[in-house]
């Protein structure tokens, strides 16, 4: 009910409506990805981790959006060192976390193999990260 209201809104010219409704939708994806695990099983979690993934790429491109954009800087000492700046780098950060994330996306739900391989590349995937984490030393 709520995304096709904000659905219907879309087209409006009014930019405060549009950023209440960018908020909204924000709260529903927070929703949406933090939905009480008791409805889920244990069979479906390789399925329902692909909504997380899929928010995963939407916050990075739109962090990048926002870092590309730049923004202010002004420096009191020295006027030379005011003006707009963009951070590459972070932008670059971002993107490789964009890149491996929607590689992952790829691997795990790939929609020209069957459901069983699909859950075997989740179970494999999630081995693999808390393979990797026990090779840190504790404190």
């Amino acid at each position: 009910m709520i995304l096709l209201q904000l659905l219907k809104e879309a087209g409006s010219k009014d930019a405060s409506l549009h950023f209440r409704n960018f908020s909204r939708l924000v709260d529903l994806a927070g929703y949406l990805i933090e939905a009480p695990h008791e409805a889920r099983t244990r069979e479906l979690e390789w399925l329902t981790y692909s909504e997380k993934l899929g928010f995963k790429i939407a916050y990075h491109t739109m962090s990048m959006k926002s870092l590309l954009e730049g923004y202010s800087f002004s420096n009191a000492y020295n006027k030379e060192l005011s003006g707009k700046v963009v951070d590459l780098q972070s932008a670059n950060v971002l993107l490789r976390a964009l890149i491996e994330t929607c590689l992952t996306f790829r691997m795990i739900y790939d929609w020209g193999r069957d459901a069983e391989e699909k859950e075997f590349a989740f179970s494999c995937w999630m081995y693999a990260g808390l393979r990797s984490r026990q090779s840190h030393d504790a404190f």
